[in-house]
């Protein structure tokens, strides 16, 4: 457990807002920060206001960067570490039919892009994921997703399939079976 800092600014229409104070006793498994809005910040909004959330940027006590993701929809900021190494994970469900989820680690900010090949190394598919932010993707929100179809849209054939990532200077490579 430390005591942090933590520190953001946000803007909501014309006005804003900011908050600096200590946030005491958070251990690695605890939320870091939840950003709550009084109605009295909000009681000059529209029904169509949008809230503004940037330069979010979180530090532990080593001065160790922690990722910030902001969850849209109940507007909670959770913070996360950010992974010492890149990694692939297993994916799920595993067998699967028709759809299944890639989940990777990133340790720092890459363009990501998934492969997938047939048991004969043929190219059937590509996920272009776009520049990542270093973090976890592992959830079904944040994973990569297949739905089980080649690059013509036709579902693919129960079998052993390969899924490859290539994230800047990480690449790795992962055994998944479709089962029908």
């Amino acid at each position: 457990k430390s005591d942090q800092q933590a520190y953001w600014h946000s803007s909501l229409n014309n006005g804003a807002f900011s908050y600096l104070g200590n946030i005491g006793g958070i251990d690695d498994a605890s939320e870091l920060a939840i950003i709550t809005l009084a109605e009295s910040e909000l009681s000059h909004a529209r029904a169509d206001t949008m809230l503004s959330l940037y330069q979010i940027q979180l530090v532990d006590g080593n001065g160790k960067q922690i990722r910030v993701t902001v969850e849209v929809g109940h507007l909670s900021v959770e913070a996360m570490r950010i992974p010492e190494k890149s990694t692939l994970l297993p994916n799920y469900p595993n067998p699967f039919n028709p759809e299944t989820w890639i989940p990777y680690q990133l340790a720092q900010p890459a363009y990501v892009a998934i492969s997938i090949y047939n048991a004969r190394g043929i190219l059937i598919r590509q996920l272009e994921l776009g520049h990542q932010a270093a973090g976890s993707y592992i959830s079904r929100n944040r994973a990569a997703y297949w739905n089980g179809r080649n690059f013509h849209g036709e579902k693919v054939s129960s079998g052993v399939y390969l899924y490859h990532i290539e994230a800047e200077d990480f690449n790795a490579v992962g055994k998944m079976a479709v089962v029908k």
